[in-house]
């Protein structure tokens, strides 16, 4: 029998490393689905345009660096509400949408993340069709795959998703892509964010809802009502009334006592520690109620936003310089003097003569601080004053449905000029779900315009000093 001769057959080196790649990337898998993890975007100070005066600060270097951080990566637990409870990502919003649409970002950044929708929905009449790009108002800076306020939790291969201060109280330039600490976010769509989650029922109490025993019609009645919130709006109390209010900036130095009602008063920080707590600021579901040793890292976040100055606005500085005169001879140190320009006192409804829903049964409002005025159009406690710029399109519903921007100095105008803000006041109450909602741009009838003696040109340069209003040493 003739010898068969085996020839060995070498394999291609390349198969090896494949496989063994292959190997190492299911085990990595394997281990990052397994092992609890979180993360959240962090932005440094290169991908920020503006930054905390530390000279400033009642804490030392490390705890503004801890309430830095914390103020975008802690969200206190709250991933247990948004998606255990509400199921954020159970419903039209998914995972891997919002992964898709970060990765096709490529780092660049938005103001606006668009995500597509995973399934049909209909809320207060209008669908939102599987497939179809939502806007969600969720900035994402530069440089970064995460969007500001947002973290994401992995445990045991589930993905859970909470927020933080950021989500509203941080926004990113449109231009630029970079972080502004401490702005409002006025375009973020958290009520209809809300609405869309399967159990928004869960959120009742920040609406007007009453109990009822068909759960799909509670379900139905809370979606439209979120729906309706403006862009950049956030009902944080537990009141039982459907009432947002316009999301604050945090350029909060020298504005004590905190609160639309001025309510927080006691405390680290002037009561801004107390405020930004769970019991005090109402704001049970983003930020609940901790105790030492969580309170020092509370304290650390005041200390932070207490640091915090807004960039500076380029605005015609002969004409501000002239705004300073008009700013004083219209008579509005009355109630803005001081470091934030303001005199720190509460104004009865019927002197200030904005809506009262807002004020949670207090006898009226504090009288805001005037600093970083640039972010935080558009302006009163329900946002209701709203101009695009040219002045052709005004009221919130309007300037939203048509995808206009938000002009500060035409929307400043308008809460000095009697004729504009009566525009204003007509175009939102042609828009009853929001009119119902006390978005109406009603009060501070303070003018300074033709009417009250002053030439536009006058009033122009009121604006721009109003703009440019920045703390003393910041």
């Amino acid at each position: 029998m003739a010898a068969v001769r085996v020839f060995h057959v070498r394999r291609p080196r390349w198969r090896r490393p494949l496989t063994i790649a292959a190997i190492a990337l299911a085990a990595v898998i394997a281990i990052v689905g397994l092992v609890p993890w979180s993360c959240a975007s962090r932005p440094g100070d290169r991908a920020s345009l503006n930054r905390e005066v530390t000279a400033a600060a009642a804490v030392d270097a490390d705890d503004l660096a801890r309430g830095r951080r914390d103020f975008y990566a802690e969200d206190f637990g709250n991933e247990v509400f948004f998606s255990d409870v509400m199921g954020v990502l159970r419903g039209p919003l998914r995972a891997w949408p919002a992964a898709r649409a970060l990765f096709k970002l490529r780092g660049a950044g938005t103001t606006d993340l668009e995500i597509e929708l995973a399934e049909d929905l209909t809320i207060g009449g209008q669908t939102f069709a599987r497939g179809s790009k939502l806007g969600t108002g969720l900035d994402v800076a530069a440089g970064s795959f995460l969007p500001l306020g947002v973290v994401v939790h992995m445990s045991r291969y589930e993905l859970r998703v909470g927020i933080t201060c950021a989500l509203c109280h941080s926004t990113v330039d449109p231009e630029t892509k970079q972080v502004i600490h401490g702005a409002a976010n006025s375009d973020l769509q958290a009520g209809l964010l809300v609405a869309l989650a399967p159990n928004s029922a869960a959120f009742r109490a920040h609406t007007d809802i009453a109990p009822l025993p068909d759960l799909a019609a509670v379900e139905a009645a809370v979606d439209r009502t979120l729906a309706a919130w403006p862009p950049g709006s956030f009902d944080a109390t537990l009141d039982g009334a459907a009432n947002p209010t316009r999301i604050p900036d945090v350029f909060v130095h020298e504005e004590a006592p905190y609160g639309w009602t001025g309510s927080s008063r006691a405390g680290p920080l002037s009561g801004l520690a107390l405020y930004i707590n769970g019991p005090t600021a109402l704001h049970a579901v983003s930020a609940p109620y901790v105790e030492p040793p969580e309170w020092q890292r509370i304290v650390a976040m005041a200390a932070w936003q207490d640091a915090l100055r807004p960039p500076e606005v380029v605005v015609d500085a002969a004409a501000a310089a002239r705004g300073r005169q008009v700013f004083t001879r219209a008579g509005c140190e009355r109630c803005h003097a001081g470091p934030a320009y303001t005199t720190q006192s509460v104004l009865p409804h019927a002197r200030v003569g904005t809506d009262p829903a807002r004020a949670n049964g207090q006898s009226g409002y504090k009288i805001p601080g005037l600093v970083g005025l640039w972010w935080s159009a558009p302006y009163l406690h329900d946002g209701g004053v709203a101009v695009a710029p040219g002045e052709s399109v005004v009221g919130v519903g309007n300037i939203r449905a048509r995808g206009f921007p938000l002009d500060p100095r035409a929307s400043l105008r308008a809460l000095l000029d009697r004729e504009l803000r009566a525009r204003v006041i007509a175009a939102n109450h042609a828009d009853t779900a929001r009119w119902e909602l006390h978005v109406r741009g009603v009060g501070h009838e303070f003018w300074v315009d033709p009417g009250a003696g002053f030439t536009p040109a006058e009033q122009g340069a009121l604006v721009e000093h109003l703009l440019s209003l920045r703390i003393p040493g910041g």
